[in-house]
């Protein structure tokens, strides 16, 4: 279950940098490291969770060593809590009905806009890809009520629309079970 109200992300051009970051981040202050690996194309990706406070501090000791290597930063207070097991794969008692996924340019705005989305509406986060075999891109896949589920893929796409990397947004209304047992 979820236990973290806070959650960092650093977009890097260097995966050496990003090792050292990760480095940086977890000794700075009380993190847990949930990722530190290279992502499509070349970059490295960085992420912490923890307590407010102490993933601000990671953040900050992160950004300050990351200099002009940081391609993007995210720190979301306060995450809603479906995020995390969308990202790790541990979403349960999902309840198929409309489908929306959204594409996103910026895997670290990727998660902004998830956040967005389930605070927006009363949908679930199912899954979060991020870059590998996605030429550095993200998305996500969400399901619930229609009209939930519009309302919910207005929040992303509002948020990025305005950051300049919403790739495309879909909503699939009444999926079909063949296609739902071939979505992942």
């Amino acid at each position: 279950m979820f236990k973290w109200p806070a959650v960092g992300i650093l977009e890097l051009k260097s995966i050496s940098r990003g090792y050292l970051l990760a480095d940086v981040m977890v000794k700075k202050s009380q993190v847990q490291l949930l990722k530190a690996h290279s992502i499509c194309p070349g970059k490295f990706i960085v992420m912490v969770v923890g307590e407010v406070e102490e993933v601000k501090e990671a953040m900050d000791a992160g950004v300050e060593r990351a200099k002009d290597l940081l391609i993007s930063k995210i720190f979301i207070p306060y995450l809603h809590a479906g995020v995390i097991p969308a990202m790790t794969a541990t979403t349960k008692d999902i309840k198929w009905n409309a489908v929306g996924i959204v594409e996103s340019f910026s895997v670290a705005d990727a998660f902004w806009a998830l956040d967005a989305a389930l605070k927006r509406a009363e949908v679930q986060a199912v899954d979060i890809r991020l870059a590998n075999g996605l030429g550095g891109k993200a998305y996500f896949i969400l399901t619930g009520e229609l009209f939930e589920m519009e309302e919910a893929v207005n929040a992303a796409k509002e948020y990025l629309l305005s950051e300049g990397n919403l790739v495309g947004v879909e909503v699939i209304a009444n999926p079909h079970m063949e296609f739902l047992q071939r979505l992942f």
